[in-house]
């Protein structure tokens, strides 16, 4: 399970979401990687899902918002304690 930054508008035709669906998309995400306790980048709540229900691994993803980096690196400490 991969996401995507496109969307299948009812012509067919691939389309990017707009500024709500990207909100909404990062609302769930934010609160789903708080659900499963997913290290680093709220973002990666969808990799770490996919990875924790097939068992295969994903590639990292960094956090595309510098001063939430800061946060990452602390919870990344504490999951290793």
């Amino acid at each position: 399970m991969a996401t995507t930054d496109l969307n299948l508008d009812e012509s067919g035709t691939l389309t990017r979401p707009g500024p709500l669906g990207r909100a909404i998309r990062f609302i769930f995400a934010f609160l789903l990687s708080g659900l499963i306790g997913s290290p680093g980048c709220e973002m990666r709540a969808f990799h770490h899902l996919y990875s924790k229900v097939t068992g295969k691994p994903t590639k990292e993803h960094y956090c595309p918002i510098g001063p939430l980096h800061a946060i990452d690196q602390w919870e990344a400490k504490r999951m290793q304690k």
